[in-house]
């Protein structure tokens, strides 16, 4: 059985997708390296009833950089992740981890 985080002054509702607890703890993994390689300073958790949102800031101050979301696709059973740059998706996959490993490739790439 999954374990969800659910935070406060949100609303669960059985409906609600959420990340669970391993997944969190695999996205905040990744992000606390990067914030170690100075990629990264700030993120958020954004939680609507269909998808869950994880997003990056390079500054607290600009629009997220990176975003990794959560969907269920028509009601079924299937989650999908997709790892987005600026609002433009790059990956999408039902593996959190190959988004992760795309993920940890990104700003390697763009500090060139």
């Amino acid at each position: 059985m999954a374990n969800f985080i659910t935070l406060k002054g949100s609303r669960h509702t059985k409906h609600q997708l959420l990340f669970s607890k391993a997944e969190l703890n695999k996205i905040l993994n990744t992000y606390s390296n990067g914030v170690i390689k100075d990629y990264w300073r700030d993120y958020a958790i954004d939680q609507t009833g269909t998808i869950s949102a994880f997003s990056i800031f390079k500054n607290s101050r600009e629009k997220a950089t990176f975003c990794i979301v959560k969907r269920q696709e028509n009601n079924r059973k299937v989650v999908r992740f997709a790892l987005q740059y600026r609002l433009r998706t790059i990956e999408v996959s039902v593996s959190l981890d190959k988004i992760l490993k795309r993920l940890e490739n990104m700003p390697k790439l763009l500090k060139k």
